[in-house]
């Protein structure tokens, strides 16, 4: 959320027109299921849904368009709706001179990229939500910002001055306000369709550089890069881990240091007030650098991501807080995002009433506790004669006054409060306290559980129970490495039942994707008006069957995976060009596509894409896959020239493509003949794997996929085989052979001291 709004870019005002008779907000949304536009049925404030009838009336009213952007579970939405969009003297001033419309930008991330992408250029790169954007009734950019108080305070122009500058400005020459923002939408266009190309940097080249850039922004103290707010950004973990993996041999210091920085990252994020020590799961980001006071929303793409990298590390590794951090996120997702036709809700509110029936809800408020309260819990409790709240207090940083620091809490919603976080390793508490580490565990589990079922009592946040289908990949990838990472054939099957659920429930009835679907009263699914689905609702579900793939063999998948990348690029590629673009139409009038080329809180759909392109290549072996993954680079090579790092999982597909992937191949005849085997392969994190079991007889469709393995398939006894360079080695026979080849391939030997 950035303070500041470069408002005054533009001069403009609106004429104030007469009120005539309309429909209620609450008729005009009755359609839509979207929890948080449903949220703002009841302001005061005639909000439209994003469409026709809106921008009619803008036209025939000849007013600007007010747009706000946000999610269900945002805070700082719930702030704005709280101070403005419930205020009447705020509506009166919207209602006489906008025409107001709300956006869920989790259902139309198309609007939010392109009107976005405006607010970013307009204040140097910030942006945030909600999302307050002022348009002419031809959808173009006028000026904005994110969230604006209702009065003026810290140096800025609030809410209702703001209101009224621009109502002002538009009524003394509306034209020249609608041909500035003509101008704009132009330029905004002619940046989101590029023809530009050329050779890329080599991808040695580009790791160094985004390796050095993170390496740089290195928190020694705290882990994690950069200054408050302080995100986990998985996208940037999972380079590091790429980075170290390909580079071990060649670069084996920076590969360790690489490590060592993901290693102390990640442990920061699970020791941190970021991680609900009590309740499971991980929240959005920190407000502060030591990852101790969190924005307390819960999405269900963080739970995915996190999982996948915790998972992959702990398989690399065997690091123990890693593995406690990605069973943690299994058990969140069960407990709490699990809908029962085995969807994932999207995510948990930052705000909740303190006790039921408060007037206002507080950031936190679920999550957080008071010294009193937690001792109250505790009270009776002991381990070696100690009381258990003497050992909790300390363990998680407890204070009487709060250890929420004041700076992190503008609205005093944290006063007197705590946010568990453990400011000493387990290890290390265990000899502050003189309590045995497994005696302590054992007292610490304890505590959680009697402090869980006494915070399940207080009011719950809000659930938002829609599913969307490009958080199902993700959630569905995170399962999969999970199943491998904790030996756990059960996550295989509970990411099984996504798959399934995906398929039977969020397709149209040409098997096209669709954005997401809704929990209807009873529990069961709601498709709504349905949503086209967008590039990265393609992209993440194909990477999640490709990594279910690798989990569970079932070939079914990889059929899937690739029914799938051609629908996706029917409707997304620009082949001429070499890039995706992220939606299937134009932005209503706005008439532009937005190109889907920088990772962030989620990786872009064109990385995704790029890694599943090269990933199918290897298991379909077609030719036509690996000229898309090289125009992809060739695009993106001014970019990568300038500014790698922008795109870290760009970089692993790209790295894939040069380099080539690792195919280990079972060849025999029953399934159970190939579990030793398979069983030490899923010991072993292999970069760039693709594993194929395969029959030595028996024709399936991917045999049929991949004619260079033909050769291969009529060994007599159960074998693996490892494939590099288009080249597999000979057949390995025994357990003892391949123990050797896959330590070697895994590089851990050198990664892990």
């Amino acid at each position: 959320m950035h303070w500041r709004s470069n408002l005054v870019r533009f001069l403009f005002s609106s004429r104030v027109l007469s009120n005539p008779f309309r429909s209620s907000s609450m008729d005009r949304l009755a359609n839509t299921k979207s929890p948080y536009i449903l949220q703002h049925k009841n302001n005061p404030v005639e909000w439209y849904p994003w469409g026709n009838e809106a921008f009619d009336r803008a036209k025939s009213l000849n007013r600007p368009i007010f747009l706000s952007v946000g999610y269900s579970t945002c805070h700082w939405c719930h702030v704005m709706e709280r101070e403005s969009f419930e205020n009447q003297e705020v509506a009166d001033i919207l209602n006489a001179n906008f025409v107001s419309i709300k956006v869920d930008r989790e259902e139309r991330p198309d609007v939010d990229k392109l009107y976005m992408s405006f607010i970013q250029a307009l204040n140097g790169g910030g942006g945030g939500w909600p999302m307050s954007v002022f348009l002419t009734p031809n959808l173009a950019p006028i000026t904005g910002g994110t969230y604006f108080p209702p009065e003026n305070k810290w140096n800025q122009m609030g809410f209702k001055s703001i209101l009224r500058f621009i109502s002002q400005k538009w009524k003394e020459d509306p034209e020249h306000i609608k041909s500035s923002a003509s101008e704009v939408l132009k330029a905004i266009s002619s940046k989101t369709v590029s023809s530009q190309s050329g050779d890329p940097p080599t991808v040695e080249v580009c790791f160094m550089a985004t390796y050095q850039k993170l390496k740089a922004s290195f928190d020694e103290e705290n882990g994690g890069f950069g200054d408050a707010p302080k995100f986990p950004k998985p996208v940037d973990l999972s380079f590091l881990l790429h980075f170290a993996q390909s580079q071990a041999k060649k670069r084996p210091e920076e590969a360790k240091e690489a490590i060592r920085m993901l290693t102390k990252t990640l442990h920061a994020v699970y020791h941190g007030g970021i991680h609900d020590h009590v309740g499971k799961g991980f929240h959005r980001y920190s407000v502060d650098a030591g990852w101790h006071v969190p924005h307390f929303e819960k999405m269900a793409y963080d739970q995915g991501q996190l999982l996948s990298i915790f998972s992959d590390v702990a398989l690399l590794t065997g690091d123990d807080i890693c593995k406690r951090a990605a069973r943690d996120i299994v058990e969140y997702l069960d407990e709490n995002l699990s809908q029962n036709d085995g969807g994932f809700w999207s995510a948990e509110d930052a705000d909740s009433h303190e006790v039921k029936g408060a007037q206002h809800k507080k950031e936190g408020a679920f999550c957080v506790w008071e010294e009193e309260e937690v001792k109250k819990v505790l009270h009776g409790e002991m381990v070696d004669s100690i009381p258990l709240s003497d050992i909790v207090i300390p363990y998680y940083g407890i204070k009487k006054e709060g250890n929420a620091p004041a700076y992190t809490d503008p609205h005093d919603e944290l006063k007197e409060q705590n946010i568990l976080i453990m400011h000493n390793t387990h290890e290390e508490m265990s000899e502050i306290l003189g309590v045995k580490s497994d005696k302590l565990r054992e007292a610490i589990e304890k505590a959680k559980s009697l402090l869980f079922a006494h915070r399940s009592l207080r009011p719950k946040p809000h659930l938002d129970s829609k599913m969307v289908t490009s958080w199902q990949g993700l959630i569905i990838s995170g399962l999969a490495r999970a199943a491998i990472a904790l030996a756990d054939p059960m996550l295989a099957r509970r990411a099984q039942l996504a798959v399934d659920f995906v398929k039977e429930n969020v397709r149209s009835e040409n098997g096209d994707l669709i954005r997401a679907v809704y929990t209807n009263e009873e529990g069961g699914i709601d498709h709504g008006e349905p949503i086209v689905a967008f590039a990265d609702d393609y992209a993440f579900l194909i990477q999640g069957l490709l990594d279910l793939y690798e989990t569970t063999l079932d070939e079914k998948l990889i059929e899937w995976a690739e029914e799938l990348q051609r629908k996706m690029n029917e409707k997304f590629w620009e082949g001429d060009s070499g890039y995706f673009v992220s939606e299937e139409d134009v932005v209503a009038e706005a008439g532009t596509r937005m190109i889907d080329d920088q990772d962030g809180a989620e990786p872009c759909s064109s990385s995704v894409a790029m890694n599943n392109v090269v990933r199918l290549a290897e298991l379909v072996e077609t030719d036509e896959m690996v000229d898309q993954a090289e125009k992809i680079v060739s695009h993106a090579a001014p970019r990568l020239a300038k500014f790698p790092f922008i795109l870290p999982r760009l970089l692993e597909g790209y790295e894939r493509m040069e380099h080539g992937g690792i195919k280990i191949v079972l060849i025999a005849g029953e399934a159970r003949d190939s579990m030793p085997f398979l069983s030490l392969i899923r010991q072993h994190l292999i970069p760039n794997l693709a594993l194929i079991r395969l029959k030595p007889s028996e024709s399936s469709w991917l045999s049929q996929r991949m004619p260079s393995l033909e050769a291969i398939r009529n060994t007599e006894k159960p074998s693996v085989f490892i494939c590099e360079d288009h080249a597999c080695g000979l057949p390995i026979t025994t357990v003892e052979d391949l123990k050797k080849r896959l330590e070697e391939l895994s590089r851990r030997s050198i990664l892990v001291e």
